[in-house]
């Protein structure tokens, strides 16, 4: 099973570069898939309907056939690479935030990208809470960089703030390994820290990458 999440301006740029019908007079869409027995996927999509109807989904639309349910995930595949027609550059941020929270989230995700003039296009897998903003910019340019760093910041403060984490899939690496003290206690760091001593006791794997001293 699978349940995804696009926002306006990911549906927008994807039916820009490949047409199929995307509900782009909406907000958000959410993109579900169950499997199973022929009976069992039968009630699962009648409850998932209920559901949506319950909490006022503007919209609903089950494929009928093998192909329609290819078309959608093609388009929700073909996202990233929509976005990245739109200018030189598109970075992928990844953070996680309790479902509950997912819209409050991206509200304060297009606001943080919109007070910097960057265009975000939103995406993710609302079934865990892992939120993908692809930020469509030109490196080049000093000032659009530096905004992007910036609006980054705020983008974790913020999935800290609401109980979330810095990365679901992604990993932290290099750019979040300065915010990994506000993520986490004295304590977790510590334990990462022996255990990456207890498996490179000479520091020669990747030495300073995530913690410097």
């Amino acid at each position: 099973a699978t349940l995804d999440i696009m926002d306006k301006n990911t549906m927008t740029t994807i039916e820009n570069f490949h047409h199929v019908g995307l509900p782009t007079n909406m907000e958000a869409v959410l993109v579900l898939e169950v499997d199973g027995f022929k009976e069992s996927v039968a009630v699962q999509t009648q409850q998932i309907i209920d559901i949506c109807n319950k909490f006022g989904a503007k919209n609903i639309r089950v494929s009928q056939n093998q192909q329609e349910a290819d078309e959608l995930w093609f388009a929700r595949r073909s996202a990233f690479g929509a976005v990245a027609r739109l200018r030189p550059n598109v970075l992928t941020e990844d953070a996680v935030v309790p479902r509950d929270k997912i819209p409050e989230f991206i509200t304060k995700t297009r606001e943080i990208f919109d007070r910097y003039n960057l265009t975000v296009c939103i995406m993710g897998h609302a079934g865990d809470g892992n939120i993908h903003p692809n930020v469509s910019l030109d490196l080049r340019n000093k000032e659009e960089a530096e905004n992007f760093e910036k609006a980054a910041e705020e983008l974790f403060d913020t999935a800290i703030e609401l109980g979330g984490s810095l990365s679901g899939e992604h990993g932290i690496g290099m750019l979040k390994s300065g915010f990994m003290r506000k993520a986490l206690d004295e304590n977790s760091i510590k334990y990462m820290k022996e255990i990456k001593k207890l498996f490179d006791p000479k520091n020669i794997l990747n030495p300073g990458k995530i913690f410097n001293e």
